[in-house]
């Protein structure tokens, strides 16, 4: 049949008005019928996959059987859809003819009702809601035959919002003619996926220069190669003896990418996998966001463990994938709903460097919602170099942690007199009208010297437990934290929570790093 219309093997061609007879020959045959479509096929593949994230598809149906049967489909199986349906056209086919019992392919399309998607729809109030929620988009060439325009207006929106934008090269034949636009869409990326076929008409065509976007190409039966960071790796595809179909591979392949590269990991190395453990072990609910690699912190002990100095990765990381880490508040129902039912915010100055617009946000919601905050100012070098935000969190925090030196770091952001000179009790009386201070608590810890809390204008000291045994200091800070808040959250009084964290940092300096299983017990005798 294929041999026919002249169309070779695992290639797809636009439906023409020379072949209509052809294919309403085909149609008579009593063919089977599938909903789909390559994007819609995707869709479809995460969203079953990733059955705590939400996925939303776009498109145009006719006003017919096919348009209800693929928007029915969707509903059915949890895609969210934003359909247009028009009575212009019929809801577009595509014929699918197997050959070599099933092992190869070809594709007859009739875009029909999809090509009127327009840049009036993109405008609709509904469709621009779904697009602020949404952090990723999935867009094939495709589309770029039914609108260049309303391509590179999505493409334009979700780079200036630093969201991510993986593109499908879609099929050769579209490479050739919207040549120009397929090269905007590549440069645009930040994962491109295709066949070996696409990418190597690709390059014939436009040349590709090495990119730092994450590249797949499928090869049929052959292993999948990926491009990513300037190293190349490749993926082995196990043997499938019972080969039916091969119509659908692509776009499950790229539909399995995407469900795991919207949930996002620590890190897709052994260090993330084992954070990701001992929080299971732990019962920590947790919500991961995606980063190439876990980051990590060399932590050099030195004075018989009462001085450690840190050396960090985050920032480099932060710094070359700032858009890699950025965080999916809008994407994802699940962390929606973790937000809405917590009462309490505890946030590091350190997470500015990776997702500084998406902490405001969360921050607003508790703030605005009367909900707690409680942040920890982290370091010096955070708050000078995120000055700003470090600013905007403190004066909506109910709660503020940091060491002595970080506050007068703080002071010094503010401009209050002698900052550096004044005792510590001067030093937050300064601070406190810059950041709105009111009811806040500001809480001083000191190393092995007393903590300092202030609150309704009163001063209370605690002492701080001589430890003999100090092996690393490095998690008092956060056992502290830890401490303060297991009993903050409960509503518990001011010295019950700092007794704890007190308690809690006592102890974990007598263990490496802040190893929980070598304290419990002692902790909570």
């Amino acid at each position: 049949m294929s041999s026919k219309i002249f169309i070779e093997a695992d290639r797809a061609i636009r439906a023409q008005p020379h072949n209509e007879e052809l294919v309403k020959e085909i149609l008579d045959l009593n063919p089977t019928y599938s909903p789909g479509g390559s994007i819609t096929n995707t869709a479809r593949i995460a969203r079953w996959i990733s059955k705590d994230r939400r996925v939303i598809f776009v498109g145009v149906v006719g006003n017919d059987v096919y348009g209800e049967k693929i928007s029915n489909k969707l509903k059915e199986e949890n895609v969210d859809c934003y359909l247009v349906t028009t009575d212009l056209e019929e809801t577009g086919k595509c014929i699918v003819l197997n050959s070599d019992n099933g092992k190869h392919r070809s594709l007859i399309t009739d875009l029909g009702a999809s090509k009127l998607f327009s840049s009036k729809d993109l405008q609709n109030n509904i469709l621009q809601d779904k697009m602020t929620q949404s952090s990723f988009v999935y867009i094939s060439t495709f589309f770029l035959g039914i609108s260049v325009d309303v391509t590179r207006s999505i493409i334009n929106y979700f780079k200036e919002c630093n969201k991510k934008i993986i593109v499908n090269l879609g099929a050769t034949f579209i490479i050739n003619i919207y040549l120009e636009n397929v090269k905007y869409l590549y440069e645009n990326a930040n994962v491109i996926i295709g066949n070996e076929e696409e990418y190597l008409n690709l390059a014939a065509v436009n040349g590709i220069d090495k990119s730092q976007n994450l590249e797949g190409i499928t090869r049929a039966s052959k292993p999948v190669l990926v491009y990513h960071n300037k190293l190349f790796k490749y993926f082995n595809v196990k043997s499938v003896k019972n080969i039916i179909d091969t119509n659908g591979a692509g776009d499950a392949f790229a539909g399995g990418f995407l469900a795991k590269y919207i949930e996002g990991l620590i890190g897709s190395d052994r260090l993330g996998y084992l954070i990701k453990d001992q929080l299971i072990k732990e019962d920590i609910n947790f919500y991961f966001f995606e980063q190439n690699d876990t980051v990590q912190c060399a932590v050099l002990v030195s004075d018989n463990g009462k001085q450690r100095s840190l050396l960090t990765n985050s920032l480099l990381i932060s710094k070359n994938n700032l858009d890699v880490q950025a965080l999916r508040l809008e994407f994802s129902d699940n962390l929606q709903d973790i937000i809405k039912k917590s009462s309490f915010f505890y946030a590091p100055t350190f997470s500015l460097g990776s997702f500084s617009k998406q902490v405001k946000e969360i921050a607003e919601h508790f703030y605005k919602n009367q909900k707690k905050i409680i942040i920890n100012l982290g370091a010096i070098y955070i708050l000078q170099k995120y000055m700003q935000d470090s600013i905007y969190l403190l004066k909506i925090s109910d709660v503020v942690i940091g060491n002595e030196e970080e506050y007068r770091t703080v002071a010094n952001i503010f401009d209050t007199s002698q900052a550096a000179e004044n005792d510590i009790e001067s030093l937050l009386k300064d601070i406190l009208p810059s950041i709105d201070g009111g009811g806040k608590i500001l809480i001083v810890t000191n190393g092995s010297e007393q903590i300092v809390s202030y609150h309704h204008s009163k001063f209370k000291y605690y002492p701080v437990p001589y430890v003999e045994n100090v092996i690393d200091t490095t998690g008092a800070g956060d056992a502290f934290a830890g401490g303060f808040l297991a009993e903050f959250v409960k509503g518990s009084e001011l010295d019950v929570c700092i007794q704890l964290g007190v308690k809690c940092a006592s102890d974990i300096v007598q263990v490496y790093g802040c190893d929980i299983d070598g304290i419990k017990t002692k902790t909570f005798s």
